[in-house]
């Protein structure tokens, strides 16, 4: 709703001011605005609709005293989780709420509501900021693929004063995040792993030739690695737990690079 508007406007203040310096320094966060409101509206129609739409809840009162069990204690240690994420992820977006005299130097946001809507500033720092950081999260695929060009890398430059309580609260986020991928994903795999194992084992000589080809299309599919499909090329594992922290750590890298980098004509 407020995205758009701004992205003209600033889009128009390119046009008038028609610098090359001015727009280096405000460029890339606009074009990365452009992925934000993509990524949004894709997560609230689509994604969203669909999950709610086609996941099952299964009744537990069904299932045994063993895995009855097994879920409560699962279901605990994730609600747990879940409540430590969003306090850490809170504590974090607060941190970087907090104004700095930098952040006007590069997020064409602030500068725009610094200079026309002084009125408005701390509204636009309380809702735009922290969009800006959270988008970290919901573009791993875009940052996996900047990754693959082992050429192109972001690195700190400048000094880090007065930055090492934000970058200490986020690195305990990300660790927690990568965290949560790695376990669960490795859980999936495991538990894909039993059911192969115990397909193995089963004595299918004497059954029938239709029980027979069953059973080994179910063979065939447990020998694969069984994965939660979390992109085209991303699945839910290991590997995409690494892709977060590369997309996290270089937002942050290009942050800071834009940040103390001074630009001239």
């Amino acid at each position: 709703m407020f995205v758009t508007p701004l992205l003209l406007f600033q889009f128009y203040l390119f046009l008038e001011k028609f610098e090359l310096a001015y727009f280096v320094q405000y460029g890339p966060i606009y074009f990365l605005m452009f992925y934000v409101k993509h990524k949004l509206q894709k997560y609230t129609t689509s994604v969203i609709a669909t999950y709610l739409h086609e996941i099952q809840i299964w009744k537990l009162e069904q299932a045994p005293a063993e895995i009855k069990e097994m879920v409560k204690k699962t279901w605990f240690f994730i609600t747990l989780y879940m409540l430590g994420a969003v306090v850490l992820s809170l504590v974090v977006s607060v941190l970087y709420v907090i104004p700095m005299s930098q952040d006007k130097k590069f997020i064409f946001v602030f500068q725009i509501a610094n200079t026309y809507f002084p009125y408005l500033e701390t509204f636009f720092v309380l809702v735009m900021k922290p969009t800006i950081f959270v988008l970290t999260y919901m573009g791993a695929r875009l940052f996996a693929r900047a990754h693959d060009d082992t050429h192109k890398k972001y690195w700190f430059e400048g000094s880090l004063e007065g930055q090492y309580l934000r970058i200490a609260a986020l690195g305990v986020e990300v660790i927690t995040v990568l965290a949560a991928f790695v376990v669960s994903g490795q859980k999936i795999e495991d538990a894909a792993e039993r059911v192969f194992d115990v397909l193995r084992e089963v004595d299918w000589y004497h059954w029938n030739q239709i029980n027979k080809k069953i059973y080994l299309i179910f063979l065939t599919n447990a020998s694969r690695v069984l994965k939660i499909k979390y992109s085209e090329n991303i699945s839910l594992n290991h590997k995409l737990g690494i892709e977060v922290v590369k997309g996290v750590f270089s937002a942050i890298s290009l942050t800071y690079s834009l940040q103390h980098k001074k630009y001239t004509n």
